[in-house]
């Protein structure tokens, strides 16, 4: 069977080519490597370059090893943004790695058949955990068929057995009953640009730090949960969680991977529950709603809470300014920004009081600085005036032999005194403007998101 377009995902640029030449139709490739660079944006994986017919990615070395999670997902935004781009009908993959793990998933959410070239295991099956196995298996199942030699499936074990396999790419493409069938993708899919732009490592260290406001819940609500990255890290550290996301599609692919997730309406969920919520995290919600919806969603989150439960929110700072200019807008479904105070405004009309606010741990002084700050001006310093007239017969006697003397000297080292005062009189006004412009520098650090933290009060409060 001819694919119109392929991609193809290898650690090989070689062997991506052999390949291509095998699948025919136009194909374009993905070529990754692991490096031990850490990038400063803070995302797991980089592109380096895009050529004719490929893409090059950098890929933290933290993702190679196989682990359970969403922690190694490195290469999905990037094969997510161009099975999209290149209207790809078909996903190769060849070799499997942490980073490598997750591609099959993602095709699958995309509706795009896929194609894994087994190599062998690079790391002994016996030495995983339960949990990464799993995801493994997983894996496998969400694939559409497997090319492997028998000793290699045979490494593999009872993992890949609920996929076809195939000794050839040849033989493999001649089964036509293995792929999806072709459908022409013409309108916008917002699921599938959401995954051209979530980096789940980057994500998880992002959404690590909330974990601690839970420890001791009982029973964690997620909302809005996406494909379930939170609800897995409340899993982990043994705290009982549920997420509720809106998107079939997104919902069905976190709960391939064992995350518990209810497909509803975040806003009707909370209305027809019974259930009550010792902890609620409610992240990158609010600005997807106007105003009256947030005063709905909030006085909701309190209806849902048992008394003394904690609700946590997460939602983008208006006052950062790489929010505003390089993150916020890229959503289509984003409303407007909330100003935490204004948040905090609205909760605390409820049952809710607010114990502790990441906004408030970080000064947000605005420093005004001028467009063009008036050049500074350092009155000059005179010369003093050699007069041979006034000079002795001893001091021209000196003077030819090239000797200064001591009237001559203590005029000069008053002048170069002089000239050292105004000096530091100039590098300490640069220096104050320096400082100045640091201090409006300083508003670029400004943390992109705040975290609220509220708890509801008890009816004797």
């Amino acid at each position: 069977m001819c694919f119109k377009s392929s991609l193809i995902v290898s650690r090989c640029a070689d062997k991506a080519v052999v390949l291509a030449k095998q699948l025919l139709g136009v194909n374009f490739s993905l070529i990754y490597e692991f490096t031990e660079d850490v990038f400063s944006d803070g995302f797991s994986a980089r592109s380096l370059a895009l050529r004719e017919g490929r893409e090059e990615v950098a890929v933290s070395s933290l993702c190679r090893a196989f682990r359970g999670g969403f922690s190694q997902q490195a290469l999905n935004r990037f094969c997510a943004k161009n099975l999209q781009n290149q209207q790809a009908q078909l996903l190769v993959v060849d070799g499997l790695d942490g980073a490598s793990l997750d591609l099959v998933r993602v095709s699958a959410l995309m509706g795009v058949s896929s194609l894994l070239i087994l190599n062998e295991p690079s790391e002994p099956l016996e030495s995983l955990d339960q949990d990464t196995l799993r995801w493994i298996e997983e894996a496998f199942k969400q694939c559409s068929a497997i090319v492997a030699s028998k000793d290699v499936l045979a490494l593999w074990g009872d993992l890949a057995v609920h996929t076809q396999a195939f000794n050839s790419l040849e033989s493999a493409l001649e089964s036509k009953s293995l792929w999806y069938q072709a459908v022409e993708k013409q309108s916008f899919n917002y699921s599938h640009y959401e995954f051209c732009l979530r980096d789940h490592p980057l994500l998880v260290r992002m959404q690590q730090p909330d974990v601690r406001h839970f420890v001791g819940c009982q029973r964690v609500l997620d909302l809005g949960c996406g494909a379930g990255i939170f609800v897995d890290l409340l899993k982990r550290e043994g705290i009982n969680a549920t997420g509720v996301e809106r998107d079939p599609v997104i919902a069905a692919y976190g709960r391939g991977l064992g995350v518990d997730i209810v497909t509803a309406d975040a806003l009707a969920y909370l209305e027809s529950t019974n259930d009550r919520f010792d902890g609620i995290y409610c992240s990158h919600f609010v600005e997807h709603l106007p105003f009256e919806l947030v005063q709905k969603l909030i006085t909701l989150l309190a209806n849902c809470l048992e008394e003394g439960g904690r609700l946590i929110m997460t939602f983008p700072d208006p006052e950062s300014i790489r929010s505003q200019l390089l993150g916020f807008w890229r959503d289509p479904e984003h409303v407007r920004f909330y100003h935490p105070e204004l948040v905090t405004a609205v909760a605390q009309s409820t049952m809710l009081s607010l114990e502790w606010s990441s906004y408030e741990e970080q000064p947000h002084d605005v420093t005004g600085f001028p467009v063009m700050p008036e050049p500074i001006t350092i009155p000059p310093v005179d010369m003093p005036a050699e007069s041979s007239a006034q000079q002795s017969l001893k001091e021209r006697i000196l003077s030819k032999l090239g000797i200064m003397s001591v009237a001559a000297y203590q005029q000069k080292e008053s002048y170069w005194q002089a000239m050292a005062a105004q000096q530091r009189e100039v590098l300490t006004k640069l220096q104050d403007r320096t400082d100045r412009l640091w201090e409006v520098n300083k508003t670029w650090a400004w943390n992109d998101n705040v975290t609220l933290k509220f708890r509801k009060r008890t009816a004797q409060n």
